[in-house]
Order: structure tokens, then C-alpha cells, then sequence
């Protein structure tokens, strides 16, 4: 006990010496030369940034109306092609409801009146027994069992420039009517009917069909043409520039008809 007692105060004691050594002043440090005092400098104002201007409105664009819908007549309105065996037609239904119906490649022979449009059929000139029936892109006529489209249908013949340079013996061959001219206007074979025939050999020709009958002819060479006269009559064949043969029949008043042949019954267009 005692020892322990003794241990105690000893260590008491290092405690305490050792606290008296950390209370002990510090040496004073040797004073530092004043330095000169500098002139206050100029508060300097405290610099705000300015505000960004404000973006200036760009006034809308005026958007235009849309366009109003069409109406079912003025929908149809326009240009309607058609073709029965192998003439085309053309029916122009008017906005004023009125209507024109031709022949696609005839201005002279045309029908006008009135059209209405009632329950999708067209009635022209308040016929309601054989109206039109309007099938989305198309006009169904079944009086004549016409399909009227928007397609302009192509001509059927455009005939080419007459050759100035044929020589005899290029005609040579087997010759059938395709195509007639009448008055200017160009119309198939088949829809008069017409079957004339030619066989060509040199300036010798076998004339046929119902035209000519069966005839064997000698025929003279002038200007690239063989031509057979007889009084004020004349035929006259001539190559075309497309390979057609062009026949031209005249009396003393000029041309009165000319049709158009092709090699063989090939027609010149076909590939």
C-alpha cells in the first residue's frame, strides 16, 4: 500500500512539473522596423454588368387561309377522255354546268347542253335514264359503255414527211391500208371499212380491195413517186420518212383522199 501510495505521488509530481514547463513565457521577439504607411488607394466603384437588352419580338407571319375544299361539281369539272372500239371522245364538264362532247380528234362535230351531279351520277340534260356514274377517277357511261378517265388518249397517226430521195424498186412489197385522212383529219382503216392492198414491183403495182377491184398497172416514176394518171384522175404513192407508203387519190379539183399503207400489215410504230 504504501508502495503504491509512493508511486502515486511520484507520478503526481512528473505531472505536475511537466505542466509548470508548458506555462513558462516565451522570449519576446525583436520588434520588426515600422514599415511606411501607403496612401489609401481610391475605392474603386464596384462595376455591374448591364443587363442584356431585350430581345425584340419578330411579329408572327400572317398564315393565309387555307384554300376551301372544292365541291363535288367543281371536283369534275374539266377535261373526261373516252374511247369506243377506236374512237376517243372528249367530254368537258364546265363549272357553269354546261357540258361539250366530241370527237377527241374532231372540233367540228360536237354535242352541247347542261349537266347536273345528283346521288353520284351525272346526268346530262336531265336524262335520267342513262346517267353517268361517277367511280372515283372515272365516269362509267353505260349507254355506250364508255370509261371516261382524265388521260388524254395519244393521236392515233401522225404522219411523217414525204422521202425526196427514193429510188425505184424501194417500194417493192406488200402494202395494206392502216390508217385514212379525211378532210384533215386521220381516222383507223377498220372504222369505214377500207381494205385496200397494193403489191409493188418495180413500177408495176397490183391494185386491190374494194376500192380498186383487182387491177394490174404500169405506173410512171417522177420525183421519188410512182404515179398513175387518167384524165383528171391520178394516184400517186410515195415513201414516207417513218416507212409508211402514203397514197394520194385526186380528181380536177385536187386531193379528195389519201391513205396510209404499212409494210406487210405491220404497223410503222410497233416494236
Amino acid at each position: 500500500m504504501k508502495k503504491l501510495l509512493a508511486l502515486l505521488l511520484a507520478l503526481a509530481l512528473i505531472l505536475t512539473l511537466s505542466a509548470c514547463g508548458e506555462t513558462e513565457t516565451a522570449p519576446a521577439q525583436p520588434e520588426q522596423p515600422t514599415q511606411t504607411e501607403q496612401p489609401e488607394q481610391p475605392t474603386q466603384p464596384e462595376q455591374t454588368e448591364d443587363p442584356a437588352p431585350e430581345a425584340t419580338p419578330h411579329p408572327m407571319p400572317d398564315i393565309p387561309e387555307p384554300p376551301a375544299a372544292p365541291t363535288p361539281e367543281e371536283a369534275l369539272a374539266g377535261s373526261w377522255y373516252g374511247t369506243l372500239q377506236v374512237v376517243s371522245f372528249c367530254l368537258d364538264l364546265h363549272e357553269d354546268g354546261s357540258y361539250e362532247l366530241s370527237v377527241a380528234n374532231s372540233a367540228k362535230d360536237s354535242v352541247r347542253g347542261s349537266w347536273v351531279l345528283n346521288d353520284g351520277f351525272i346526268w346530262l340534260d336531265g336524262d335520267e335514264s342513262a346517267p353517268l356514274s361517277v367511280r372515283g377517277e372515272t365516269l362509267y357511261w353505260p349507254l355506250t359503255e364508255v370509261v371516261f378517265t382524265r388521260e388524254q388518249p395519244a393521236d392515233l397517226y401522225a404522219p411523217a414527211a414525204l422521202r425526196g430521195d427514193t429510188a425505184v424498186g424501194e417500194m417493192d412489197g406488200y402494202w395494206i391500208c392502216s390508217f385514212v385522212d379525211m378532210n384533215g383529219q386521220i381516222w383507223p382503216a377498220e372504222l369505214f371499212g377500207e381494205n385496200t392492198d397494193l403489191y409493188i414491183e418495180g413500177q408495176r403495182a397490183a391494185l386491190g380491195g374494194d376500192l380498186f377491184g383487182d387491177v394490174l398497172v404500169d405506173m410512171d416514176f417522177s420525183e421519188g413517186a410512182l404515179v398513175l394518171s387518167e384524165g383528171d384522175d391520178a394516184l400517186r404513192l410515195s415513201l414516207q420518212e417513218d416507212g409508211m407508203l402514203r397514197l394520194v387519190l385526186s380528181d380536177e379539183s385536187g386531193p379528195c383522199m389519201t391513205l396510209f399503207l404499212t409494210p406487210m400489215g405491220t404497223l410503222a410504230n410497233d416494236t
